[in-house]
């Protein structure tokens, strides 16, 4: 009984480490946003993904890029107005991020570094029609398929870390296959693209975050909560509590 209890104490412990020493912070699906009634913003439609990376020394990432699902364009020619339905699902140039502490109260941000959308393929993976992203009236993506240079975004701090595209070059298409390694700082891309911003933030212990991202009048909202690094060992505690006066018992009746 002894040895399955310190095996059990074990195990609690090494899950604290890999909580600890864990870079991705959280990860979450951004689902497209419903209006008053419960219908889709202007023909949303899919989700998009956003990674939350502590990079250590007080300094952040967060990234975001399409899943490969909404609504596919029903025509290849860039700029012509869809008119019909299901709208495409659209690209996003707008993205704003809030950070929340333990309770509840906004944390502040810096902008750091520079943010980017560095492009993979520009086909629209989803449908097959290259350089579109969809939306109303299936706005062009881009020019060629590159790497586009990083600077391509606007960027401020403050109570909300907002994001905001120069142009179409540097959108988050709304269709892309991507994987990213454990740290969730490398990431490979099939088809679309990725967007990367950096910040720092404020005084308080991270509780929740929220992403928001827009664009062609589309919106996708969704917010994930994370378990603060500095409170898992309160987390951990109180299931190794009854593991100690379990084995105290035990010595109790050994002795005796």
């Amino acid at each position: 009984m002894k040895k399955i209890l310190t095996l059990l104490s074990m195990g609690c412990l090494l899950a604290l480490g890999a909580v600890a020493n864990s870079q991705i912070i959280c990860e979450w699906d951004v689902p497209f946003s419903k209006d008053i009634n419960g219908n889709p913003v202007l023909g949303s439609s899919g989700s998009y993904h956003a990674v939350l990376v502590n990079l250590g020394g007080g300094q952040y990432e967060i990234a975001a890029y399409a899943n490969n699902d909404g609504n596919a364009a029903t025509s290849a020619i860039a700029g012509t107005p869809h008119g019909a339905t299901p709208i495409p699902k659209s690209g996003v140039g707008k993205l704003s991020f809030n950070f929340f502490d333990t309770g509840g109260s906004l944390i502040n941000t810096t902008p750091t570094g520079t943010a980017s959308g560095n492009t993979a393929n520009t086909a629209y993976l989803y449908g097959g029609f290259p350089n579109n992203f969809g939306g109303p009236n299936n706005t062009a993506f881009g020019t060629v398929a590159s790497t586009v240079a990083s600077g391509g975004y606007t960027q401020s701090g403050g109570a909300t870390l907002f994001f905001n595209a120069f142009d179409e070059t540097t959108f988050v298409v709304p269709h892309a296959i991507v994987s990213h390694n454990a740290g969730g700082t490398v990431y490979t891309q099939t088809g679309g693209n990725v967007f990367t911003g950096f910040f720092s933030l404020g005084a308080g212990t991270l509780g929740a975050v929220s992403a928001s991202l827009q664009d062609s009048g589309q919106q996708y909202t969704g917010s994930c909560n994370l378990v603060p690094e500095g409170s898992a060992l309160a987390m951990v505690l109180p299931g190794l509590v009854p593991l100690g006066l379990l084995m105290r018992r035990r010595r109790m009746k050994t002795s005796a």
